[in-house]
């Protein structure tokens, strides 16, 4: 009964960490509202595949990595790059609501759902500062133990946490579309990619921040 109190209790903080307002809330809102609910989960998806990829460097020893004096900036300056590109283009789809989408292109929205979120999620620092401190907390001393089964639980536990939460971002903006108007999507999708930007505009601060310390 303990061990399920516990893993539960890790769903419940897989999903308090996906919650907030952030990149990958902020793109698949955007997905969501102009492609409907499969373009949303892709992006969740994407950003868990990167979120794996964390978990899984950081079991392998990601901490020597850490060690490297470029890689934050290097990521400070890739992360405001992608998120600056999805604000633009989310601009330009935002003059592009009214136009129906066929096979091919729907195909093609999927799959570029799914990379803007292991993009957004892979290259943003606050990711990283994430998984090295929460996580890197949480599995720490099984690590040390080697205690294989617990880490795959707990980590498991996690990511199942985030794909609830993606699941009803998800939803939520398919549902929603139907209730609002051209307009209202329209000036929606410009408040998502000026949230993209600033986002973008933020990192590159902090990379400047970072060089001249």
């Amino acid at each position: 009964m303990g061990w399920l109190i516990h893993y539960l209790a890790y769903i419940g903080l897989g999903v308090s960490l996906a919650a907030p307002i952030g990149p990958i809330n902020t793109e698949m809102l955007k997905r969501g509202l102009h492609r409907g609910f499969w373009s949303s989960w892709k992006v969740g998806l994407g950003g868990m595949s990167a979120d794996i990829l964390w978990m899984v460097a950081i079991i392998a020893g990601l901490g020597q990595l850490l060690s490297t004096p470029f890689l934050l900036p290097c990521l400070y300056v890739s992360g405001s790059a992608v998120f600056i590109y999805l604000g633009v283009d989310s601009f330009r789809q935002s003059r592009n609501l009214s136009i129906g989408a066929g096979e091919s292109s729907l195909r093609m929205t999927l799959s570029s759902s799914y990379w803007s979120g292991f993009a957004i999620a892979l290259l943003n620092p606050l990711n990283l500062l994430f998984w090295t401190s929460i996580y890197g907390t949480v599995v720490g001393e099984f690590i040390i133990r080697q205690e294989w089964g617990q880490i795959a639980a707990y980590s498991t536990a996690i990511i199942f946490g985030i794909a609830i939460w993606n699941l009803n971002m998800a939803f939520a903006s398919h549902y929603t579309r139907r209730f609002l108007t051209e307009e209202t999507l329209r000036k929606i999708m410009i408040a998502a990619g000026l949230g993209l930007i600033g986002f973008g505009g933020y990192f590159l601060y902090k990379c400047v921040l970072l060089l001249g310390t």
